[in-house]
């Protein structure tokens, strides 16, 4: 093992076993070991796909892991309609207002369907 992988080691175990860091790592360790169905959130994803993300598919830039996490939580996905490099200078993509519109409603209506029932 070399220096910078000792001293990679060290940092981790002390900030594992700290006070301050050590209980919310094993928080995670749990949520990482536990085998109950994630939780359905209600929210919608909005992704901005990076530079040449049609060009090259498995670099991550069309958001492919984002959106596999996102199913398994139950969230509908949104991509931005963006050409694969260039800016968005002066650009107001519509379907990305439409997309926010939409998922803004239904945040609301869920919000007013919830505090419906807790009366």
């Amino acid at each position: 093992m070399n220096d910078i992988d000792q001293a990679t080691t060290l940092l981790y175990d002390r900030v594992r076993h700290s006070p301050a860091h050590g209980p919310f790592i094993r928080q995670l360790e749990l949520l990482a070991e536990s085998t109950a169905p994630p939780p359905h959130l209600a929210a919608t994803i909005v992704i901005a796909p990076g530079a040449f993300y049609r060009q090259f598919p498995k670099s991550g830039a069309d958001g492919r892991v984002v959106r596999e996490h996102a199913a398994q939580f139950g969230c509908p996905v949104k991509m931005i309609p963006l050409p694969n490099l260039g800016s968005l200078a002066g650009k107001r993509p519509a379907n990305l207002q439409t997309g926010l519109n939409a998922a803004t409603t239904r945040r609301s209506s869920l919000s007013r369907s919830a505090k419906a029932a807790a009366m």
